[in-house]
């Protein structure tokens, strides 16, 4: 089996309150261990594992998905052949890159280079034959019975 080497990657772009949310974490679980308060352990704990598995940490793009690494074992790999539409929005205090799928969610990303990351994940896309459309076909689509 052949590893697959990506066409770009980027790392994630933290935030000032993401770095101030790994300081209370690591805040917390000291507190706690210190004056040996399980109660502010736990919190400590359940804070910086929330943090880990709901961050991106980076992002590569290959010739026919987009895969973003969270914390281990979380990773989201995006069929490229389902990306409706990607480009930069404004987020509260901050941008990102917003990527539709047809038929799911969006996600929102924060590469460091948000512009050359577009470039990059469009150049990809119309090369695995374009963007997704608006609709999916009859066939994928739910029945009003199920």
């Amino acid at each position: 089996m052949q590893n697959e080497q990506p066409i770009y990657s980027a790392q994630h772009s933290r935030s000032f309150f993401q770095r101030i949310n790994v300081a209370i974490a690591a805040a917390v679980v000291v507190l706690g261990a210190i004056g040996l308060q399980p109660v502010l352990l736990i919190l400590g704990i359940g804070i910086g594992g929330l943090y880990w598995f709901t961050t991106a940490q980076k992002y590569y793009v290959f010739a026919n998905k987009l895969v973003i690494h969270y914390g281990r074992p979380r990773i989201l790999e995006i069929p490229l052949d389902i990306i409706r539409d990607a480009g930069i929005v404004k987020i509260p205090l901050s941008a990102g890159v917003f990527i539709r799928r047809a038929g799911k969610s969006g996600v929102i990303i924060r590469p460091r280079n948000m512009e050359e990351f577009v470039t990059q994940l469009w150049d990809a896309i119309q090369k695995n034959g374009g963007p997704a459309p608006e609709v999916l076909p009859p066939d994928t689509e739910p029945s009003a019975g199920e």
